[in-house]
């Protein structure tokens, strides 16, 4: 059964990327392009993971996360960032992020961390 993956990233080329490559290694993917349809979408329909991206326009990665744990406590979220800090990382796992990756990243090494969730 295909693992469904709602992506949560603004810059199009980024989500474009990660839905190409993701899409391609099997998986099915709902991509929005703020933390608001991100939101909305989690409250239509069920998803394995989300992956979002911790600077976005409407409500930021970190309301995200809080947002998808409350509706689904035992859901995945993979927070991605171009702006790494070491306080908001520890924070988003505190909160319950499986994993925190700055961005550049290889669509390799986004796979792995997904297989290993």
């Amino acid at each position: 059964m295909k693992r469904c993956i709602l992506l949560i990233e603004d810059e199009l080329s980024m989500r474009l990327g990660i839905t190409h490559a993701l899409s391609g290694a099997g998986y099915e993917i709902t991509a929005c392009e703020d933390g608001k349809q991100g939101v909305k979408a989690l409250g239509q329909r069920r998803f394995d993971l989300v992956i979002t991206d911790l600077r976005l326009p409407g409500l930021n990665g970190m309301e995200v996360l809080s947002k998808a744990k409350e509706m689904y406590p035992d859901i995945g979220v993979i927070i991605i960032t171009a702006f790494p800090e070491i306080e908001t990382a520890v924070s988003a796992i505190k909160q319950g992020a499986f994993d925190y990756i700055s961005k550049p990243f290889t669509n390799e090494a986004l796979l792995i961390v997904i297989e290993r969730g």
